[in-house]
């Protein structure tokens, strides 16, 4: 049965883009084979607007708008909104689509669409602050919200999302459903030509609060004292500024076993994970958990924070490890009481990549979003 999807999505690659560009980009070239019409809309920091077709999805980038004065924030988030919706709605007239999906984070939408909406919960500004016990912005928060009873239908990416997003915006009736982020197991596989370096930690992402990179220092430090043979690699975006102040928690020592890296592609990240010995995953919360899932695909030993969707990806001591960042002393002395155990570290690795494989592999999940758009809400 062929439909036609219109996708809202701000990053679509090859522009800058993050976790949510990815998975529409595969997600949508996926539908195409399924001789599904797949068109791609958002907004970017452009001069101007830009129509193309990539791997036969029909893709539109638009301006943004430009607002000044000391509201600038308020009044470009507004305007965005309201010309997003404005260019929605002459692509509903152009495509006719069966369905629009949309993310949630901070409400892209001015006003509900004519046609069905999907709102796929990828992890909003809400619930990622209440999870921190953080206010949340009220402006956000009020259109998340109302993007959230937007909805025709509401697909989490975990359990967890579903449910705290439910805590943060409200009760509601709309039909829900949970389907994981897919992983693409032939990307992310067991490659014997990298060989796993003892004692090397790795913590790939962003440097960034939220990530839990300013708990790492505290867990790593033990580590080092525990043995010294352990070494860390940082491997994702940040500037000097930020790298310098991270390292002065540091001896001069301990720092000679750091190594930052940057620059490197999503497609290079599995020789980066199978040569780690064990995967460092010390996020404050996670929607999903990406980085996770995808060491787990490559065999590899992940160590994550027993937080938000953590229990859904590891299983403790099984296919993963699962630590506490805010007992730092008892999360390292776990992990290297692990890495000690031959046997069990076998064990973990292969049990990860059966995990993947049977419940977040991209031939299964792609096709229940397949079967989720041949649905009629």
């Amino acid at each position: 049965m062929t439909k036609t999807i219109l996708f809202i999505c701000n990053e679509y690659p090859p522009y800058p883009s993050g976790g949510i560009g990815s998975f529409v980009k595969n997600l949508a070239e996926f539908l195409q084979t399924k001789s599904c019409t797949c068109i791609v809309a958002g907004l970017y920091g452009i001069h101007t607007d830009i129509h193309e077709e990539i791997n036969g999805v029909q893709v539109f980038r638009f301006t943004t708008t430009t607002r000044s004065g000391w509201l600038r924030g308020i009044r470009q988030s507004f305007a965005d909104k309201k010309k997003l919706s404005i260019h929605i709605h002459e692509l509903e007239q152009r495509y006719q689509p069966d369905f629009i999906e949309t993310f949630e984070w901070s409400g892209p939408l001015y006003k509900k669409p004519n046609t069905r909406l999907i709102v796929r919960l990828h992890g909003s500004h809400t619930v990622h602050a209440m999870a921190q016990h953080i206010k949340p912005s009220r402006w956000i928060a009020f259109w998340e919200k109302r993007t959230y009873h937007m909805a025709d239908k509401l697909v989490g990416v975990s359990k967890y999302i579903l449910q705290q997003s439910e805590h943060c915006f409200g009760k509601t009736t709309i039909p829900k459903q949970i389907l994981y982020n897919s992983i693409n197991t032939e990307q992310f596989s067991p490659d014997h030509e990298w060989v796993t370096r003892d004692y090397e930690l790795l913590f790939a992402g962003r440097f960034h609060e939220q990530k839990g990179v300013y708990e790492l220092p505290a867990l790593l430090k033990i580590l080092f004292a525990l043995e010294p043979k352990y070494r860390f690699v940082f491997l994702g975006h940040h500037s000097d500024q930020q790298k310098e102040r991270w390292l002065q928690q540091f001896t001069h020592a301990e720092q000679e076993r750091i190594t930052f890296l940057q620059g490197i592609t999503h497609s290079q990240l599995s020789k980066y994970y199978q040569t780690a010995q064990v995967v460092l995953v010390p996020s404050r919360g996670e929607a999903f958990g990406l980085v996770a899932a995808e060491a787990m695909s490559c065999g590899a030993v992940v160590a994550m924070n027993q937080v938000s969707s953590a229990n859904e990806l590891i299983d403790d001591e099984h296919d993963g490890i699962l630590i506490d960042m805010k007992n730092p002393l008892s999360s390292a002395e776990k992990i290297h009481r692990v890495l000690q155990n031959t046997q069990q570290v076998k064990q973990i690795e292969q049990e990860a990549r059966k995990k993947v494989l049977s419940k977040f592999s991209n031939r299964q999940l792609l096709e229940e979003n397949y079967m989720l758009y041949t649905d009629n809400l």
